[in-house]
């Protein structure tokens, strides 16, 4: 999935998280595909601002506007994250990038909000919500074009 819209561990409890499809999904049984570029819409479950040493966030991913009628479900981020922060800087001397799991990568020069490197993806104690991303440098922010894949847990 990628970030239509930034959210950051500054948002609240509750706001709203907006992605799209990066590729085609194919469904369980004969459901069908959900096509490339699909909205996806969520809300974030832990924002907890940098104090004491990090910064956490945490999104729980709920509905797919699919054609004819929504998809509900329950997912967490799994992996893959590439948190986008607008704050380090832009421009060709700040593109570069790394994966969680420190896999380097490479950033489009379309894509010019660099990577922070600074974000890493751990369980998170409560089940609920599954996953978190932290920093132990700044407040984690996650800039439109932030990427990540996500596990749905149940519908």
């Amino acid at each position: 999935m990628v970030l239509t819209k930034s959210i950051g561990t500054k948002f609240a409890v509750g706001a709203p998280v907006e992605a799209e499809t990066t590729s085609q999904v194919k469904l369980p049984a004969s459901l069908g595909v959900i096509p490339k570029g699909t909205r996806v819409t969520g809300h974030i479950s832990l924002s907890a601002p940098f104090d004491k040493g990090q910064s956490r966030i945490s999104l729980l991913m709920e509905r797919i506007e699919a054609k004819g009628a929504p998809l509900f479900m329950r997912a967490f981020i799994v992996g893959k994250v590439r948190a986008r922060n607008s704050k380090l800087g832009t421009g060709p001397g700040a593109i570069y990038g790394i994966q969680i799991g420190g896999v380097p990568t490479h950033v489009p020069a379309i894509q010019q909000i660099p990577i922070d490197n600074s974000c890493k993806l751990v369980l998170s104690d409560d089940p609920e919500i599954g996953s978190e991303v932290i920093s132990k440098e700044r407040d984690v922010a996650m800039d439109i074009g932030t990427t990540f894949d996500v596990l749905t847990v149940e519908n």
